[in-house]
């Protein structure tokens, strides 16, 4: 069962504090982004707050861009849990194993948005990012009616070195990637 237990409050943004424990951090760049969606779009995306321990749940980021601009009280979502709930809850919130992933048909609509917008709205929302995300499919050699497809992610990385190489393949292993080298 789902379930709805929560309500939308308008609250004061400084009397909540962002999760010590919250394992997110933000690049400069992606800062940039996250600004110019919330001025481009709007706070459509709401935060969501637990009134018992007073932290941020999700939408840390936001919460810090939204009070460098000024905006203290904004509508949330408000909660009310347990610790142990409330870390379960933030860490779902960004999970990307349950979470859904870019098709190719993300690339007609780039191409109608890279038409229809302004090149540095494109540029800083970071839309031709999203093409990194594309889930390509693979099947094995033989029957493809008959094959089961299992979406694969693909990153190349650069090495200038191959003990630079090992370094970043082993710390990728450690973290349960299954990787492979390739010598160019």
């Amino acid at each position: 069962m789902i379930k709805t237990a929560s309500e939308v409050k308008t609250i004061d943004l400084r009397k909540y504090d962002a999760a010590p424990y919250n394992p997110r951090a933000i690049t400069d760049e992606a800062r940039a982004g996250l600004k110019a969606s919330l001025e481009q779009h709007g706070y459509v995306d709401l935060i969501i707050v637990n009134r018992r321990t007073r932290h941020v749940i999700g939408g840390h980021q936001r919460r810090e861009v939204l009070l460098e601009a000024g905006r203290v009280r904004v509508p949330a979502i408000v909660v009310d849990l347990d610790e142990t709930a409330e870390k379960a809850m933030n860490l779902s919130l960004n999970n990307p194993h349950i979470a859904g992933h870019f098709t190719a048909e993300l690339e007609p609509l780039l191409a109608e948005l890279r038409a229809a917008m302004p090149a540095e709205d494109v540029l800083a929302l970071r839309l031709e990012e999203l093409r990194q995300g594309i889930v390509t499919m693979q099947t094995p050699c033989g029957d493809a009616d008959d094959a089961e497809l299992a979406p694969i992610f693909e990153l190349v990385v650069e090495c200038g070195s191959e003990s630079e190489q090992k370094r970043f393949y082993d710390r990728l292993t450690r973290q349960g990637h299954k990787c492979r080298v390739l010598t160019m």
